[in-house]
C-alpha cells in the first residue's frame, strides 16, 4: 500500500509532501531530487491555503501514488481545523480507496494558540518595559505593533471596480443605508466603519481643512467637536438633514457622509472613520470587532492614491480578508490586472483568502446550465480577476435584494426600491419561470460547496438566500472565526522576533559599555592602588630613617639613666629598705640572706655588666648588618 503524508503549516503559509519509502523505513520528501515530475511540488499546491486547495491535492496525489486494486493512505500533520476540512472531503465515494490517519505530530489551532500569545506577552511588556532602555522608542513602536496584531479586530478591505457597488455591497452586509450609493461613482474617500454596542450613538471622525474633526450622532442632536459654530460645513448638514426630515442615528450618519463626498479632497482628508450600530448584520454574531474598509475603485484615477491611505489607516492591524467587488461584464478587466500587487503591498491583508464577489447578479446573463459546464467555468476562471486574484472562491450576489431581504423591502430611495420589486418574485417563488438561487453559481472548493448550499437551502429568509448574501456572510464569518488567527499569530511571531533582535542589540550595547566602564574603574582602581602602595613605601622609608637616626641616641640615653638608677648607694638603700622591711616579716629568711648580702649585690652589678655588654655585641652587629645592607 502507498503512503502519502500531507504536511501543513498554516502559520507559515506553506504545504509540503512526503512518501513512504520501504527501501529507507522512512518518510521522504517529495521534492526535485525525488520527483521532479511531480505536481505537488509546485508552488500552486505547497503555498496556498491548504483547506482551499484539498480537494485539487488530494486529486492529485491519487493520480500520482495510486494504484489500482489498493488503498491508498493519506497520513495528515497540520491543524485540528485543516484535518476536519481533509476527513469531510473523503466522506465522499469517491474517495472510498483512500484511508487516513492523523499524526502525531500536529499544530494548535490559531483560536486556541492566540490567547496563550496574549498571555505571554502581557507577563513580557512590563519586563521589556522596565528593564530596557528605549530612547530611540523602537521598543515600544514594536510593543504596541504586537499589541495591535494580537487584538480581536479583524479587517474586512472591500475593493474592486468602479461603480461595482461596493457601497450597496457594504451596505448589504451591515443591514442598512448607510454609505452614499448610486449608479455614477460617489466614494471619492477611503471609509473606515466599526461596529458600536451603543444603539443610540454614532460617530463619524475625518479631517477638515487640516484639522481633525468629530462628529458625534444621537437621537435628539449632532455634537460637533473642534468645527467653529459658525462654519459653512455645519450649516450644510443641519440643513440637509431638517430638509430630508430624517431622525434614526442611520439616516443622520448617511446624510453627513453625503454632505463630506460633495467637498473637496483639499478640505477632506482622505479617510474617513465611521462607528455605528450594525442594523441587522449576522457579522455582529462573532465575538471579534470588524471594521470594514470601502475604497474608490481600482480603475479610478485616485485609487494609487486612497492604496496608500488604506495601507496608512490599516497600519498594525493583521489578518485583514480581501473583498474583490466587480460584476459579470467587468471580470475580464485589464485594469486590475496589477491589483493582486497593490494587495500584497498592503501589509494587513492576506491574499490567500481573497473573496471575489460579483456583484449585481440579480441582472446578470448567467445560465446554470452553462455554469454546471466544466469547459464554461474554466473560461471565467481564465479571465483577468480570477486568474490574478482567485483564492478561496468567486460568490454571485445580489446586494440590492439581500439588503432589501433585511430591511423588509423598505428601502429608501425610487431606484432602489423599484429594482427590489421587480426582482423579489424571481428570487423568493420557485415557481417562477425565472426562479433562481445565485449561490448555485459560486465556484468554490467542491467540499465548501455543499455545506455552503446546505446553508442556505434551509435558512428560512428565501431572498436573502438566494440573493448569495447569506453564504458570503457565512464565508466571512468562517474566516473570522476560523482563519483569520492564523496571520494574527504569524505577525505576532514576527514582530517578537523583531522585539527580540532590538532587545539583544539593547543588551549587547549594555554589555559593551558595562565592560569599558569595568575597564575603566578597574584602570582607576590599579591607579589608587599604585599611588596608595608609593606613599605607603614613602612613609616606611621616611620612619625607618628617622628611627635609624635617634636609636643610638636615645638607647644612649636609656643606657645612661638605666645605670644611674642602678649606683651602689641606690641598690644599697634598695636593700637597706627591703632589709628593714622583711627582717620583721620573716626574720628566718632575712637572716640567712644577710650573709650572702654582699655576693647578691656584687652578683647584680655582674649582671647588669653583662647585660650592657650584650646589648653593645648586638647593636654592633646591627650596625654592620645594615651596612651590608646598604651595599
Amino acid at each position: 500500500m502507498n503512503k502519502v503524508k500531507i504536511v501543513s503549516n498554516p502559520y507559515e503559509k506553506k504545504v509540503i509532501f512526503e512518501r513512504w519509502s520501504d527501501q529507507f523505513n522512512s518518510w521522504v520528501t517529495i521534492d526535485q531530487d525525488t520527483n521532479a515530475n511531480s505536481k505537488l511540488i509546485s508552488n500552486e499546491f505547497q503555498s496556498g491555503f491548504f483547506p482551499f486547495k484539498v480537494y485539487e491535492i488530494v486529486n492529485q496525489i491519487i493520480a500520482e501514488y495510486s494504484v489500482p486494486d489498493e488503498k491508498l493512505l493519506i497520513s495528515f500533520s497540520g491543524s485540528d481545523d485543516e484535518f476536519q476540512e481533509l476527513e469531510n472531503l473523503l466522506f465522499d465515494t469517491k474517495f472510498e480507496n483512500i484511508e487516513l490517519e492523523k499524526t502525531e505530530n500536529y499544530l494548535e489551532n490559531a483560536r486556541d494558540v492566540l490567547p496563550e500569545i496574549n498571555n505571554i506577552f502581557k507577563k513580557l511588556d512590563p519586563l521589556i518595559t522596565k528593564n530596557i532602555e528605549d530612547e530611540s522608542g523602537e521598543i515600544q513602536q514594536q510593543l504596541k505593533r504586537f499589541s495591535d496584531a494580537s487584538n480581536d479586530i479583524v479587517p474586512i478591505c472591500v475593493l474592486g471596480t468602479y461603480s461595482a457597488g461596493k457601497s450597496t455591497f457594504i451596505n448589504s452586509l451591515i443591514g442598512c443605508e448607510l454609505l452614499p450609493s448610486a449608479e455614477t461613482p460617489v466614494t471619492a474617500k477611503v471609509y473606515k466603519l466599526s461596529s458600536t454596542n451603543q444603539k443610540d450613538r454614532a460617530s463619524v471622525r475625518f479631517t477638515f481643512k487640516g484639522e481633525e474633526v468629530r462628529i458625534q450622532v444621537r437621537a435628539d442632536k449632532l455634537v460637533f467637536d473642534s468645527l467653529e459654530v459658525e462654519d459653512e460645513l455645519i450649516d450644510s448638514i443641519n440643513l440637509a438633514i431638517h430638509e430630508e426630515k430624517v431622525s434614526s442615528i442611520i439616516e443622520k450618519v448617511h446624510i453627513i457622509l453625503e454632505e463630506l463626498n460633495d467637498y473637496s479632497d483639499s478640505e477632506i482628508g482622505d479617510l474617513i472613520e465611521i462607528e455605528i450600530p450594525f442594523g441587522r448584520s449576522t457579522l455582529d454574531e462573532v465575538n471579534y470587532q470588524i471594521a470594514i474598509f470601502d475604497t474608490p475603485g481600482s480603475n479610478s484615477s485616485t485609487n494609487l492614491q486612497h492604496s496608500d491611505v488604506l495601507d496608512k489607516s490599516m497600519k498594525g492591524m493583521s489578518n485583514g480578508l480581501p473583498i474583490f467587488v466587480t460584476d459579470s461584464s467587468s471580470m475580464d478587466s485589464t485594469d486590475n490586472d496589477n491589483l493582486k500587487d497593490k494587495l500584497k503591498k498592503v501589509s494587513g491583508l492576506d491574499s490567500r483568502f481573497t473573496m471575489i464577489v460579483v456583484n449585481k447578479a440579480e441582472s446578470a446573463d448567467i445560465n446554470l446550465r452553462k455554469f454546471q459546464k466544466e469547459s464554461f467555468r474554466n473560461k471565467i476562471m481564465n479571465q483577468s480577476i480570477p486568474r490574478e486574484l482567485y483564492a478561496q472562491g468567486i460568490f454571485y450576489v445580489s446586494s440590492i435584494l439581500g439588503l432589501g431581504s433585511k430591511l423588509n423591502g423598505e428601502l429608501q430611495g425610487e431606484f432602489y426600491s423599484e429594482l427590489y420589486d421587480t426582482y423579489k418574485a424571481k428570487y423568493s417563488d420557485a415557481s417562477n419561470d425565472y426562479y433562481k438561487r445565485l449561490f448555485d453559481f459560486n465556484i468554490v472548493p467542491p467540499q465548501m460547496k455543499q455545506s455552503m448550499i446546505k446553508s442556505a437551502e434551509v435558512n428560512q429568509n428565501c431572498i436573502y438566500a438566494n440573493s448569495g448574501l447569506l453564504t458570503i456572510e457565512d464565508a466571512i464569518k468562517n474566516f473570522v472565526i476560523k482563519y483569520s488567527h492564523y496571520d494574527k499569530c504569524q505577525q505576532a511571531r514576527e514582530t517578537l522576533n523583531r522585539l527580540i533582535v532590538i532587545t539583544d542589540k539593547e543588551i549587547d550595547e549594555k554589555n559593551v559599555d558595562l565592560s569599558g566602564r569595568k575597564l575603566e574603574l578597574q584602570n582607576k582602581l590599579d591607579d589608587k592602588k599604585a599611588s596608595t602602595l608609593a606613599t605607603i613605601d614613602e612613609r616606611i622609608s621616611k620612619e625607618r630613617g628617622g628611627h635609624t637616626t635617634r636609636y643610638p641616641e636615645e638607647m644612649a640615653s636609656f643606657i645612661k639613666s638605666l645605670t644611674q638608677s642602678l649606683k651602689k648607694e641606690n641598690v644599697e638603700s634598695l636593700y637597706s629598705n627591703y632589709y628593714e622591711k622583711y627582717s620583721q616579716e620573716y626574720p628566718e629568711i632575712v637572716v640567712e640572706a644577710s650573709h650572702d648580702g654582699t655576693n647578691l649585690l656584687r652578683k647584680l652589678k655582674g649582671q647588669f655588666n653583662e647585660a650592657v655588654q650584650q646589648f653593645k655585641s648586638s647593636e654592633e652587629r646591627r650596625r654592620k648588618i645594615e651596612e651590608k645592607a646598604s651595599v
